[in-house]
């Protein structure tokens, strides 16, 4: 049965003016795609309305259900944060359309170029230590912006990120976020989703350099403290949101 929206969030209200348009037959199941939160598919390049974006579903069946209406918020933490970082067009995914569509919470992303699932890990491992170095100092960079402008980034994986030939971040998935004025925030505050943020970054980054073969010759320490500055920069335009 098709989920209705619960009762008291709001951000389901609006209507798609014309996403309806989009029939099934123009949609295309990403095989990696669905996440605890959402399910994914990509809109063909030849639909009328928003051919080649993404179309997100709340995904109603999982087994790690742990809190009634926890999957649903952060389905709309997600759409929030992508509206609060609209000045970010290029490394984050454009929000362009909200509501329900086939009677579900749904939203249309922009589709984010260099986003690769669960291939990106790979992909990142096939580049060589510097290329890996510069696109390090982008993300932990990305995300320290994204602080300032009261977004945090919880969830540092491969499959979140994205990647463009000059090496710079992208990151998409903002259900496990926090995000300054939103009302659907599941962290229960700023400082947790701190914590979490750069400890996942640097354990990502310090993982990902002693897996991919190059830690001869090239001390993957080395490589994550080169974000460190960065990484600096998101703590303290964190705790900037944390004070003010």
């Amino acid at each position: 049965m098709p989920i209705e929206p619960l009762e008291g969030i709001s951000t389901w209200e609006r209507q798609f003016p014309k996403l309806i348009a989009v029939k099934h037959n123009h949609l295309i199941t990403l095989d990696d795609s669905d996440s605890y939160t959402s399910r994914v598919s990509r809109i063909s390049s030849d639909s009328p309305v928003f051919g080649g974006q993404v179309l997100k579903l709340l995904n109603p069946v999982s087994d790690q259900d742990d809190a009634p209406g926890k999957k649903y918020l952060m389905f709309a933490l997600n759409a929030d944060a992508l509206e609060k970082a609209s000045g970010f067009q290029g490394s984050i995914p454009k929000l362009l359309a909200r509501g329900i569509y086939d009677r579900q919470p749904a939203v249309v992303e922009e589709f984010l170029p260099g986003a690769k699932g669960l291939e990106f890990d790979d992909y990142l491992r096939s580049l060589d230590p510097e290329q890996r170095s510069v696109f390090y100092r982008s993300l932990t960079k990305l995300y320290a912006d994204l602080a300032t402008e009261g977004i945090v980034h919880v969830d540092p994986q491969g499959r979140n990120f994205a990647i463009d030939t000059n090496m710079r971040a992208g990151l998409i998935d903002f259900g496990a976020s926090w995000v300054d004025g939103s009302d659907n925030n599941v962290l229960l505050n700023r400082a947790e989703a701190e914590v979490r943020a750069i400890a996942g970054l640097i354990e990502y980054i310090c993982k990902e350099n002693y897996s991919s073969g190059y830690v001869a010759g090239v001390n993957h320490l080395e490589i994550a403290s080169r974000s460190m500055q960065h990484l600096q920069q998101f703590a303290e335009a964190a705790s900037g949101l944390k004070a003010g």
